[in-house]
């Protein structure tokens, strides 16, 4: 199995699973970034969730942090992630980092607005997304690998 060969299977088999639950995107999300962080992380409860699915859990020296999952097979809207951005600014005025974890790739010119909105207000975006262009791998797969 070549490279190529076993990202297609792991975007696959990403995007096949439920979007919500512990069983689901945003629970093996929760769940890799738990191993690779150290940190405890919570999902949250449907319904309003303020720009956030999980919120990890804050301790002294560690920022606040919200994540947010979309498991997609189509583009992104940028309009669709500012909003979810701007609630979680709105909302959650501790927050010092958000993160968005997705099954697409997120253009640079879309992380680098964000970026802007964010830095407004002293929050700092990081997107794991997936990069399907020739040769790249993929922030999400990196993170699933660790």
């Amino acid at each position: 199995m070549t490279t190529t060969d076993g990202l297609n299977a792991l975007v696959r088999a990403l995007r096949d699973m439920a979007k919500t639950g512990s069983d689901g995107f945003e629970g093996f999300v929760r769940n890799v970034l738990r191993h690779a962080l150290g940190r405890h992380i919570r999902l949250l409860k449907s319904g309003p969730q303020h720009g956030g699915d999980m919120l990890a859990d804050s301790r002294t020296a560690l920022p606040e942090m919200v994540i947010e999952c979309k498991r997609y097979t189509r583009k992104l809207s940028f309009d669709e992630l500012r909003t979810k951005l701007e609630e979680a600014l709105r909302e959650r005025p501790n927050m010092e980092l958000w993160v968005v974890a997705t099954t697409v790739d997120i253009n640079a010119r879309d992380v680098e607005r964000l970026r802007d909105i964010a830095g407004d207000k002293y929050v700092s975006v990081e997107c794991l997304d997936w990069d399907d262009s020739a040769g790249a791998i993929p922030s999400l797969a990196a993170l699933c690998a660790r």
